[in-house]
C-alpha cells in the first residue's frame, strides 16, 4: 500500500473526515488532498509532519505503512479532544476558562445550572426538544387550528344568542 492509500485509510476509514474536513485541518484543499490519495500529487515532508501533528499519526506508518496507525500521547490533550470533537475555538476557550475558576465556584456554578435546568424544564420540555417529522408537525398544526375554529365558532354562536335574547 503506498502513502496514498494509507493517507486515505486515514481520513476516510479511521478519522471518518471528508476530503475538505481534513484539508480544511492542515490547511489544504480537497482538490489536493485528493491528488495525494490518487498519487497525482507528492505528499511532502511538510505535510506528512503537519498530517503526524495535528492527528497524533505515526510517521513511520504514514511514510512505510509499518508500526501501528496512531502514537499513543503520554498525556492528554484536551485541546485535540475536543477538535477530534468539532468544537469551535469559542466553546475550546469557554472550557479552558471554566477551570480557571476556582474549585468551589465552579461547585456553586454547577449546582446553580443544575437546578435551573430541574426547575425551567419538564419532562414535557424535552420531549419537544426531539425533532418532529413533517407528519408530526403537520397534524399537531391541523389539531391546534381545528380548535381555534371551534373556539371561535362557538364566539360567534354564543354572542349571536346574546343579541337575540337581549332583543
Amino acid at each position: 500500500m503506498d502513502i496514498g492509500k494509507r493517507l486515505k485509510l486515514l481520513r476516510k476509514n479511521t478519522l471518518n473526515l471528508t476530503q475538505s474536513k481534513f484539508g480544511e485541518q492542515i490547511g489544504f484543499k480537497a482538490t489536493a488532498i485528493g491528488q495525494m490519495e490518487s498519487g497525482d500529487r507528492n505528499v511532502t515532508d511538510r505535510t506528512i509532519l503537519l498530517i503526524c501533528k495535528e492527528f497524533n499519526v505515526n510517521e513511520e506508518w504514514l511514510r512505510n505503512g509499518t508500526g501501528d496507525m496512531f502514537i499513543e500521547p503520554d498525556t492528554f490533550s484536551l485541546d485535540q479532544y475536543l477538535k477530534s470533537k468539532n468544537a469551535t475555538d469559542f466553546e475550546i476557550e469557554l472550557v479552558k476558562s471554566f477551570f480557571e475558576i476556582p474549585d468551589d465556584s465552579r461547585k456553586e456554578f454547577l449546582n446553580r445550572l443544575k437546578k435551573y435546568v430541574i426547575s425551567n424544564f419538564n419532562e414535557n420540555d424535552l420531549v419537544a426538544t426531539k425533532e418532529e417529522t413533517f407528519e408530526e408537525k403537520k397534524k399537531r398544526e391541523l389539531e391546534a387550528y381545528a380548535l381555534e375554529l371551534e373556539a371561535e365558532a362557538k364566539g360567534e354562536i354564543s354572542s349571536a344568542l346574546e343579541k337575540h335574547e337581549g332583543a
